[in-house]
């Protein structure tokens, strides 16, 4: 499981700096909905969500975030709220 998780992140985040940021939101948005807790993924979504002035989804990630159990939970939160804040 954790080696599926970090290679979609991995893939995700390739795509995005590719500026594939289409088919790198489908990746991100998957890995989400198995569980991901990769700070990385969650922060490049809310980027893209951001360049769609998709606010509410950006909202709910948020929301997400903070139901994680994880080390990087305040880390992801802190980016999170700083992507939704900066309009």
């Amino acid at each position: 499981y954790i080696k599926v998780i970090s290679t979609l992140a991995r893939w995700g985040e390739e795509l995005y700096n590719h500026e594939n940021y289409t088919d790198a939101q489908t990746i991100f948005e998957y890995s989400i909905n198995i569980g991901s807790d990769v700070k990385k993924v969650f922060v490049l979504l809310a980027e893209i969500y951001y360049m769609e002035r998709n606010y509410d989804r950006i909202e709910s990630l948020i929301m997400m975030a903070n139901q994680l159990n994880s080390l990087t939970k305040d880390a992801t939160l802190r980016d999170l709220n700083e992507i939704f804040h900066r309009n």
